[in-house]
């Protein structure tokens, strides 16, 4: 089973209630469309200030069924993500794309049905610089993700899992998924 099928049989708010509320971004990274799903292990990127030209080649690297995550050093004006970008990340075959900072083309982005989470959209351009640097530790939604731990989004947001606590996350989000779902249910038959 591949990391896809076991973390996407929970919402995110599953996984966050497995983890006490830990490990969840911050609520501004929001997803592009509700109607998407994904995980996978982060490959990150970090880029410079307003420098977006790295994830050209970056996103190249990125391995199928990975999540890109991006770190843009705070910018809020120019876009380091579209329409280009998104067409080369389906291509590779990630899970998904998470950009603390803008993004843009956000129709064109939506019409191809990658899940992307964004904190703020703009037309302008990024920089053309070579600057920044691929799967180190970033910062991104306010946590500290390094390559390889894990990253799952959905219309709730998103949430970091921690490369070596996957198994006991995926334990407690079963029990509580099973929980949930009996409840429900006694709710249901007692309603009748």
């Amino acid at each position: 089973m591949t990391t896809k099928e076991m973390l996407g049989k929970f919402s995110t708010a599953e996984l966050a209630d497995a983890m006490r509320g830990e490990n969840v971004m911050d609520v501004e990274i929001r997803p592009i469309h509700f109607n998407m799903k994904m995980a996978g292990p982060a490959f990150t990127i970090h880029l410079p200030f307003e420098n977006g030209k790295k994830t050209m080649d970056a996103v190249l690297e990125a391995p199928q069924g990975s999540v890109i995550v991006i770190s843009t050093s705070h910018t809020k004006h120019r876009a380091v993500w579209g329409d280009v970008r998104t067409t080369m990340a389906l291509r590779q075959g990630v899970s998904g794309v998470v950009v603390d900072g803008p993004i843009r083309d956000v129709n064109r982005i939506t019409e191809m049905g990658l899940p992307v989470f964004y904190r703020y959209i703009s037309p302008a351009s990024y920089h053309d610089s070579e600057l920044g640097e691929i799967q180190v530790p970033v910062e991104c939604g306010g946590l500290n993700i390094r390559p390889g731990d894990y990253i799952a989004g959905d219309e709730n947001g998103v949430v970091v899992i921690p490369a070596e606590q996957l198994e006991t996350v995926y334990a407690a989000a079963e029990r509580k998924w099973e929980a949930d779902h009996q409840l429900k249910a006694q709710i249901v038959a007692e309603a009748r």
